[in-house]
């Protein structure tokens, strides 16, 4: 037994030899073979029967500057640390089983003059990095299933031909959709577009249509609203308040008839709201306030019916509130301050049962306050202060129950003030709930607010 501890000995220095040698920071394995890391500039191993996945070795290799493994049989993904790569100037992987995307690093090396990934299974978009492959004169990627659209930056590749197939070949790649770059755009030939995903180029980004039902792009710097939204045809859900939108509204947003909530609030927007907005019936929530909107509310609005929220203050409008308002029997919230609308208050108001708020102040809307007011029993906020509104306050305001706050000051109210209004349960003394000042008003006035009429001009009562 003693004779065989220095055999055991041995094997243990010849293990410990050779696990050092495997462990040689200046060397890698790749498929059975060792590479110098610094010396290694060429590797070509093409037609080897390459299986499996790429060793990850093969990415410290940060001296290659020819790289071709063309027709083996490897099954992976283009790693992301293809980047460390960055001294490539060929790299030919054509003729493989290669999957899933092409990956943004490739951006990094900028030396490649040549690139070929053609015959594998590659998927996704081409990557919008490839423009920074400014010294790329052959790009081969025939044969994938590379989808979408191609990016207008593959023309600031150094190709002398784009027609010649030695140097740029995409055919036969899978759903790829027009319109195509410039530099291009007679060279493609023979892909399948028959499922084409269709895409809308939108302020210098892209969305897929089918796939696109919400955009939020508020808080930007957007200039004018293209046309070409409309093509997302998906779209529910459209927000781009405080984006410096300028230009009108486009009629076109007419053929969203999937929106649910349109908010354009807080722009430049000027010119009429296009009455073709009144065709997008499944709308509940429209907010176009403080913008430049001139002209009338367009009847055409009465459309709406799914309406909860309907937001025009701080524009331009002028001309009077539709008649046909009163066809939102869903509306609970209509604010139309900040105006200049005139004539009456449509009775076709007391529709509107749902209601909780009503601002109609600061406009120039005359006439009286319909009776038909007294319809709206859930009406929370009621303002109509700073208009030209004449007449007497109808008894019918005190059957708003719910109604907490009620601002009619700076109007030319006449009469005497009905009793019923003490029936409200509102914060008389407090002037943010309850101001009915500056108009005439004629004493004697409710108990309830004897105390908080404030000023009124009596020359004409009795």
């Amino acid at each position: 037994m003693k004779k065989l501890q220095p055999t055991v000995c041995l094997l243990g220095l010849i293990f410990i030899t050779c696990e050092g040698s495997m462990d040689n920071p200046d060397e890698v394995s790749l498929w059975g073979s060792t590479y110098s890391i610094e010396n290694t500039d060429t590797l070509i191993l093409t037609n080897k029967d390459l299986t499996g996945s790429f060793p990850s070795g093969l990415w410290k290799l940060i001296n290659l500057e020819y790289l071709d493994l063309s027709n083996n049989n490897i099954n992976d993904s283009i790693s992301t640390d293809v980047d460390n790569l960055s001294n490539l100037k060929h790299l030919n992987l054509s003729g493989n089983n290669l999957n899933y995307k092409i990956p943004s690093d490739i951006e990094d090396l900028v030396n490649l003059t040549y690139l070929n990934l053609s015959n594998n299974q590659l998927t996704g978009f081409i990557p919008l990095e490839i423009e920074y492959l400014t010294n790329l004169n052959v790009l081969k990627l025939e044969k994938n299933l590379l989808t979408g659209l191609l990016p207008s930056g593959i023309c600031e590749l150094d190709i002398d031909n784009w027609k010649d197939t030695n140097h740029f070949n995409i055919d036969y790649s899978k759903l790829f959709c027009a319109p195509y770059p410039s530099c291009i755009s007679d060279s493609v030939i023979d892909l399948d577009t028959n499922n084409c995903i269709k895409y809308v180029s939108l302020w210098n980004d892209y969305y897929i249509i089918d796939e696109t039902d919400s955009l939020d792009l508020s808080d930007r710097n957007l200039g004018s609203i293209p046309t070409e939204i409309s093509e997302l045809a998906h779209l529910t859900y459209l927000r781009l308040n405080n984006s410096n939108l300028t230009g009108e509204i486009p009629s076109e947003l007419e053929n969203l008839d999937s929106l649910t909530y349109l908010c354009l609030a807080n722009n430049e927007l000027e010119g009429e709201i296009p009455p073709e907005l009144g065709n997008l019936e499944k709308l509940k929530y429209l907010y176009l306030q403080k913008n430049n909107l001139s002209g009338a509310i367009p009847p055409t609005f009465g459309n709406l019916n799914n309406l909860a929220n309907l937001d025009l203050n701080n524009n331009e409008l002028n001309d009077s509130i539709p008649p046909e308002i009163g066809n939102l029997i869903n509306l609970n919230y209509l604010d139309l301050w900040g105006n200049q609308l005139q004539g009456n208050i449509p009775s076709t108001i007391g529709n509107l049962k749902k209601m909780t708020d009503l601002k109609l102040y600061h406009n120039q809307l005359n006439g009286e306050i319909p009776v038909e007011i007294g319809d709206l029993t859930n009406l929370i906020y009621l303002s109509l202060r700073d208009n030209n509104l004449t007449g007497e306050i109808p008894a019918e305001i005190g059957y708003l129950n719910n109604l907490q706050t009620l601002l009619l000051y700076n109007n030319n109210f006449t009469g005497e003030i009905p009793q019923s209004i003490c029936s409200l349960n509102i914060d008389w003394g407090d002037s943010l709930y309850f101001d009915i000042s500056n108009n005439q008003l004629c004493p004697l006035y409710p108990s309830c607010i004897s105390d908080y009429v404030s000023l009124q001009d009596t020359s004409s009562c009795p």
